[in-house]
């Protein structure tokens, strides 16, 4: 191989590799901001699941902190920060999803009050006739 065959090989294989560094550096904050909005995307969704199950009026503090979270996320996507827009969307779905747990364990236990006020109302008291 000549010197001038050398030397255009080098700079062929140099040019090679840093495109390949640009692309993989570029990638990264492409890719974290792809994980962002979906992060966004699932918190959005489990809070519609607490709003279905009634976390509005059982949960509402638990509610409001998953609102909050979720529009701080997005703020955060807004500004270029898709890490901290990341974590809080994931909080904001965690906050969702115990706002959720809680109406349900309410909802669950009012039932369970009903039946048991239905069974009592159904049991003969002590003075009623055999």
């Amino acid at each position: 191989m000549t010197e001038h065959h050398a030397r255009r090989y080098s700079t062929g294989a140099l040019v090679v590799l840093v495109s390949a560094l640009v692309a993989a550096c570029g990638s990264v904050p492409e890719s974290q901001g792809l994980q962002a909005r979906t992060d966004i995307s699932q918190a959005e969704l489990a809070i519609e699941n607490a709003n279905q199950s009634g976390a509005a009026d059982k949960a509402a503090a638990d509610l409001f902190q998953a609102r909050e979270k979720l529009a701080r996320a997005r703020e955060a996507l807004d500004d270029g920060d898709e890490i901290r827009a990341r974590r809080l969307a994931q909080q904001a779905r965690a906050d969702a999803r115990l706002a959720e747990a809680r109406a349900e364990a309410q909802t669950e236990q009012e039932q369970a009050a009903s039946v048991r006020e239905t069974v009592e109302a159904m049991m003969p008291g002590p003075n009623a006739p055999n």
